[in-house]
């Protein structure tokens, strides 16, 4: 008799049923505004009114000062930190040209320790340039032959071997000539790489419970070890993989996966050739490829053109049940969060769960999510597993379809993701945020800290206080409209907020950019004095520059026997806020 097998109803719980509706009725049924709100409140006497006040402005301060802790679907554990090579990561690649398509080919073996590869990159001059400097590891990777394709001149040159840069990890490409704006030419490359070390880049695994299996994992610049490339994130292009199989890999129980639908071609018994469909324009750190013995559970949707497929290893049994379950409530949210945007993200839906140490990664069709999140009978599990599933669905579009110009600018990646993902935040004791970075910086290009998931989306989910849910809406499908397929910067959203915030009372740029750029977060006082029926708030970081100030928004809600309304003050930048009770 068959093993009875329970689904776990983890979208049951009420944090997580039907998510994706949580997010669009409650901002649809919230105010356009905090002062729009009004409650019915039995009338209080002077000295419980003052009382109330007080504790409502603090409770009031408290949910808008970046408290909120939203669960991040990429922080790993400490022992999972990525080693981090010793070489200059503020390191820019010139500008002089840009990636059109990659046309990758790469052979694998169960049977060797290395792989070995041809691609060719479709590259547009944006400067004249007598060179090409693009990405590459030699720690991991050697260029064996190289050629530049003139088809416009129908010319073929032999660049031989690049000179390397064991400083920035880029390979510079001498040309025979300077090559003009806007010329289209094909950069061909050969190369042979090792399998990764560590748990980025293009890694081997291989164990007693299963099979040689391989994954790639990139973020934030490891596609440099696979293969040759413009290994930052705004170069986007589309990526035309074909993977040659052979030795045991070769075996029908073998699957290969990456960003789009693989075909199969069985060539023999020793080597199977997999062809990729052409990728949407994406990033290096969202391109992946993964190999093994797997299975999938798929479901056609109503909504998508494919099917939402889940894959796990074959030799998991009893599962099926609970994917459909899953890719049920998946597809709902896909619905949801597109009509939210009114965009859709433009790749399929794929999701895999393997054995990592980080909890998610957001590669452009085919989601990671680690198998040890798989939903169980208990709750925290379903909770915890729910979170994750959500923030990496919520990349498809902040991250995927639009992402970050530079490391600088993750947040919009991350905090955009980790405040759309969640309905309903909860707060977060700020006592033990002590950092002075910001949530903008360059440091983000070698590891990505838990303010910008955090505190990012707290200051994102004041910011709709401010502003109201409805210009909050407008504010991203314009910045998704705006920049799909491409790339963005802070100052592109800033441009965005600016334009969606006029005839406001207040500067919304200005406002987010005093959360943005300054690390620690603001100790509010508040003084009452007696004979002028005053209340005086000031304010200092609670760590860092002694200097640092913030626009900070204070709701005071005042009632009598009448009404009671809600009014939203400015602590400035530049000075205190004093209010007299009967102003309030």
């Amino acid at each position: 008799m068959p093993t009875q097998y329970s689904i776990p109803e983890w979208i049951a719980h009420p944090k997580l049923r039907n998510l994706g509706k949580m997010i669009m009725a409650d901002k649809e049924s919230r105010p356009a505004s905090r002062s729009e709100g009004i409650r019915a409140t039995p009338p209080l006497d002077g000295v419980t009114y003052m009382i109330k006040s007080l504790m409502e402005m603090w409770v009031h301060f408290v949910c808008s000062l970046s408290l909120l802790l939203l669960f991040s679907s990429k922080i790993p554990s400490v022992d999972a930190v990525q080693k981090i090579e010793n070489y200059n990561h503020s390191y820019r690649l010139p500008k002089t040209f840009r990636p059109i398509v990659y046309d990758l080919k790469l052979t694998v073996s169960d049977k060797e320790d290395f792989t070995k590869g041809q691609v060719t990159i479709e590259i547009q001059c944006q400067e004249p340039s007598d060179e090409i400097i693009i990405s590459v590891n030699p720690l991991y990777l050697q260029i064996t032959n190289s050629y530049l394709e003139d088809k416009l001149r129908n010319l073929s040159m032999n660049l031989g071997k690049p000179t390397l840069d064991f400083d920035t990890f880029t390979a510079r490409f001498a040309l025979p000539y300077t090559i003009e704006k806007g010329y289209v030419t094909y950069l061909k490359i050969w190369f042979k790489g090792m399998f990764s070390t560590s748990e980025s880049g293009f890694v081997r695994r291989n164990n007693e419970k299963r099979d040689v299996w391989f994954y790639t994992l990139f973020e934030p610049s490891n596609a440099r070890r696979m293969f040759p490339c413009f290994d930052e994130p705004g170069f986007k292009a589309f990526f035309v993989l074909q993977l040659w199989l052979t030795d045991g890999l070769a075996q029908q129980n073998y699957v290969a996966l990456s960003n789009t639908n693989g075909h199969k071609f069985e060539w023999n018994d020793r080597l199977t050739i997999w062809t990729f469909d052409k990728s949407p324009p994406i990033s290096t750190y969202l391109f992946t490829i993964v190999i093994g013995q797997f299975i999938s559970s798929c479901a056609p949707d109503d909504f998508l053109i494919d099917e939402i497929c889940i894959w796990r290893f074959s030799d998991i049994s009893d599962w099926n049940n609970t994917a459909q379950h899953i890719i049920g409530h998946m597809s709902r949210f896909q619905s949801e969060m597109t009509d939210y945007l009114l965009i859709d993200p433009g790749t399929r839906l794929h999701i895999i769960f393997l054995p990592l140490e980080l909890n998610g990664m957001e590669n452009a069709g085919l989601l990671y999510i680690s198998d040890r999140l798989w939903p169980a009978d208990d709750e925290s599990s379903q909770i915890r597993f729910g979170k994750t599933l959500f923030h990496e669905m919520t990349h498809q579009w902040f991250g995927n379809l639009v992402t970050m110009e530079w490391w600088d600018d993750i947040w919009l990646s991350e905090s955009l993701t980790s405040y759309l993902s969640t309905a309903h935040p909860f707060q977060h004791n700020v006592v033990n945020d002590i950092t002075e970075d910001p949530i903008v910086s360059p440091k983000w290009a070698t590891a990505i800290p838990r303010i910008v998931y955090a505190k990012g989306a707290a200051i994102l989910r004041m910011l709709e206080d401010v502003i109201g849910v409805r210009r909050m809406r407008t504010l991203l499908r314009n910045y998704v409209r705006m920049n799909q397929f491409g790339t963005a910067n802070t100052e592109k959203f800033f441009s965005l907020l600016d334009s969606v915030t006029e005839g406001l009372s207040f500067n919304g740029t200005i406002f987010l950019k005093s959360w943005l750029f300054q690390g620690s977060h603001p100790l509010i006082f508040v003084d009452f004095d007696r004979t002028t029926n005053q209340f005086c708030f000031t304010q200092t970081p609670k760590v860092g520059d002694s200097s640092t100030r913030w626009q900070i928004p204070i709701w005071i809600e005042a009632l009598d026997d009448e009404f009671d309304t809600e009014q939203l003050y400015w602590i400035p930048s530049d000075g205190q806020l004093v209010i007299g009770i009967d102003e309030v």
